[in-house]
């Protein structure tokens, strides 16, 4: 494993050492993937300052917008975790685009001043296969303290 972090500073996250940065969205202050492995995540970080709303409320309304995107979306129910001692809230997500079916983990992590969305991607037909690891690559997010 390898720890990369994020443009803005605010964060880190250890990734596999055959991972690499690259550009996903124009959003994120952190895109790295696979296209060996059809593995990708990436984060983007927002101040919470604006919102009125608590982690769970940002969570769901940010799995409506997402789910924009996305014909034929299924979405979990929305489980509790804590990452890097931080509450968060994860939803397994899955939707057709124009490439096909994508399977996703939505990670939305409440830290000191920010809201931090971390993605997982893979095909839906390798959900199954890369779950465990995919999991496991998010529980290393962590803020900087910046």
């Amino acid at each position: 494993m390898k720890v990369v972090t994020a443009t803005d500073g605010h964060s880190r996250i250890a990734i596999p050492v055959t991972w690499s940065r690259m550009k996903i969205s124009d959003d994120d202050v952190l895109d790295v993937g696979s296209d060996q492995y059809v593995e990708y995540l990436d984060v983007a970080s927002e101040d919470k300052r604006p919102y009125a709303w608590d982690l769970g409320a940002y969570a769901k309304n940010m799995i409506n917008f997402l789910s924009k995107a996305f014909d034929r979306v299924r979405v979990s129910k929305p489980r509790r975790v804590t990452i890097g001692g931080m509450p968060g809230v994860q939803y397994d997500f899955q939707g057709e685009v124009d490439e096909g079916r994508v399977a996703m983990l939505f990670t939305f992590v409440e830290g000191a001043e920010h809201y931090h969305r971390i993605s997982t991607t893979t095909p839906a037909s390798r959900a199954a296969a890369n779950s465990r690891r995919l999991r496991a690559i998010v529980a290393t997010f962590r803020e900087t303290g910046r």
